[in-house]
C-alpha cells in the first residue's frame, strides 16, 4: 500500500485527498456514492443539498478533524464534535463510517495516509 505524507501535502492536495478518502469511506460502508456526486462536491461551492452530498460533507469534515486536528481552532473543533453525529437512517452504515474514521485516526499519528486514487 502506497503511503502519502500529510506534512508534504499542499492545501489543495489535502482537500482533494479528503474528498476522495471520504467517498471511499462512504462506499466501503455501503453508501451509493457515484463519482458524479464526488465531483460535484469537489468542484462546486454551491451545491444542491441531498443525502449523499450531506453525508459526504459530514464525513469530509470528520476526516479533516481526524487527520489535521492541529489546524483547527476551538470554534472549528466544537463544530466537528457536532458533525460527528452522522445523519444517516441506517445504523449499520453509521457504525461502519465511524469505524472507518477511527481507523484513519491511526494515520494521523504517523503523518502518513494511504493513497486513495
Amino acid at each position: 500500500m502506497e503511503m502519502l505524507s500529510l506534512l508534504d501535502m499542499t492545501q489543495q492536495e489535502r482537500d482533494e485527498y479528503l474528498v476522495y478518502a471520504s467517498a471511499k469511506i462512504c462506499r466501503s460502508a455501503g453508501v451509493d456514492m457515484p463519482d458524479e456526486v464526488v465531483e460535484q462536491y469537489m468542484f462546486f461551492s454551491e451545491r444542491t443539498p441531498g443525502y449523499q452530498l450531506d453525508l459526504l460533507d459530514t464525513v469530509f469534515n470528520c476526516l479533516a478533524f481526524t487527520l489535521f486536528p492541529r489546524e483547527l481552532g476551538d470554534k472549528e473543533r466544537l463544530a466537528m464534535q457536532e458533525m460527528m453525529r452522522i445523519d444517516c437512517d441506517d445504523e449499520e452504515i453509521t457504525n461502519a463510517i465511524i469505524m472507518q474514521l477511527v481507523s484513519y485516526s491511526t494515520f494521523a499519528f504517523t503523518n502518513k495516509v494511504p493513497r486513495v486514487k
